[in-house]
């Protein structure tokens, strides 16, 4: 006669929630850290983690001690959505409570100025009257779109753009611009 015991363990692991990169939040670096509260089971203990991004597993057995992990490879700017798995020795898993969505944004901005008319060009210089109206465009591609736009005619300061401007002054002038 062998007489032995057993565990049966139906008992998914304990909820936990994520932690970092927040949900809704913009990250300017494509090298992503991801972090979670610890998960436990008290029946047959806690086997691994897995790693769900953009909806196919990204990290399949990551150690029951490591509640976090850093992306070796760059992600593509534009939104992601991320989520993790806990699993017990038994089988048994729980998702993390929410699938969290973030966004990379790690290019600048690119700003281009439009001269309006009247104006002319003669020798590669711009020839303008005091109504020709000068308009910044902005274009962020897949980023979080531009936060500030600025420009400065000479060696004056910074303003802040909110539509098409002029330059009133006659003689030679430099518009600067740049956008965050």
């Amino acid at each position: 006669d062998n007489i032995g015991t057993f565990l049966i363990d139906l008992t998914p692991p304990d909820a936990f929630a994520l932690m970092s990169p927040p949900n809704e939040s913009w990250n300017r670096s494509s090298g992503v850290v991801f972090s979670w509260k610890a998960s436990a089971d008290a029946v047959s203990g806690l086997s691994h983690y897995q790693l769900t991004l953009d909806g196919v597993v990204y990290q399949e057995n990551l150690p029951p001690d490591k509640t976090s992990f850093t992306t070796p490879k760059t992600l593509l700017d534009g939104e992601h959505t991320w989520l993790v798995h806990a699993f017990d020795q038994a089988g048994n898993s729980i998702a993390s409570k929410e699938e969290w969505r973030f966004s990379i944004d790690s290019a600048s901005p690119q700003s281009t100025i439009t001269v309006g008319k009247p104006s002319t060009t003669i020798d590669g210089i711009f020839h303008v009257e005091d109504t020709t109206p000068f308009t910044i465009n902005v274009d962020d591609g897949n980023g979080s779109g531009g936060a500030l736009t600025e420009y400065k005619i000479d060696n004056g300061d910074w303003r802040p753009y909110s539509g098409p401007f002029t330059v009133p002054l006659d003689g030679r002038h430099l518009i600067s611009y740049r956008s965050t």
